[in-house]
């Protein structure tokens, strides 16, 4: 099984993996439900569902050229797996992918020969809490009143907008492969030139030059890119943006693709 952590190859510290189970799972939907007197069954409160953590189990074994190499190989594995940040797990057959996943088990089969072996069985066990695969490198789309794709994996994400420049009152207009307007964000605000602003529809904040600028927001709110919702079905399809109230200030939205 050929797999890379924060870029590293775990076969240079003698971390050879036999087998990973439920990595390849799409991650599980969990829909809330009631029941309602005089109704069969139970009534869909969540149109769109709450995505399960993901989890896998990694098999395999840790080896040295001799005993005490083992061990310090063992001892390199439990610092590769125990960054408090988590790591980043990619597989050679995606491998401008990556999933941050947290260590939460990682055990040598019982036995005391493990002690005077040069090779000792281990189970690792991931937990990755967001589950969704994303791009290693970032995706920049140039956006302006005219209508620009944006290409997206199989799972939800949301940009970062950013625009330089002046501009006033703009307003960023989001529309499915139907050409339906899905979403919008509208600022009341006056950018210069030389200003820099940052709309993040993942943290939900709105920065300009660095400054706090959340109460600028008039219309609309911050949008997810979902392929489901957007109604995508090729990638001849994809849904689009634009800016208006640009002026002589440029925009753009960046994100990494998501993937399921």
């Amino acid at each position: 099984m050929s797999w890379t952590i924060n870029g590293t190859d775990p076969r240079t510290l003698g971390l050879i993996i036999a087998e990973i189970s439920g990595w390849l799972d799409d991650p599980a939907r969990q829909f809330a439900a009631v029941s309602v007197p005089g109704r069969p069954g139970q009534l869909i409160v969540n149109p769109t569902p709450d995505v399960a953590v993901q989890r896998c189990v990694a098999r395999g074994i840790i080896e040295g050229t001799d005993v005490a190499a083992c061990r310090a190989n063992f001892d390199k594995v439990k610092a590769l797996f125990g960054a408090s940040a988590g790591v980043a797990v990619a597989f050679l057959d995606a491998p401008g992918r990556a999933v941050t996943a947290f260590c939460t088990r990682l055990s040598a089969a019982p036995g005391a020969a493990q002690m005077i072996s040069r090779k000792i069985a281990v189970e690792i066990e991931l937990v990755a809490f967001d589950p969704y695969a994303y791009d290693t490198s970032t995706t920049n789309v140039a956006i302006s009143a005219v209508a620009a794709a944006l290409a997206l994996g199989t799972a939800p994400l949301r940009p970062v907008l950013t625009i330089t420049g002046a501009a006033t009152n703009p307003v960023f207009t989001l529309k499915n492969s139907a050409a339906v307007t899905v979403g919008s964000l509208g600022l009341t605000l006056t950018t210069v030139g030389g200003d820099s602003l940052v709309i993040d529809c993942l943290k939900r904040t709105i920065r300009l030059n660095g400054t706090n600028r959340l109460d600028a927001l008039s219309a609309g709110d911050f949008f997810s890119l979902d392929v489901t919702a957007l109604g995508i079905f090729s990638s001849s399809s994809w849904p689009t943006l634009a800016v208006a109230g640009l002026g002589a200030g440029t925009a753009a939205a960046a994100y990494k693709k998501a993937w399921r």
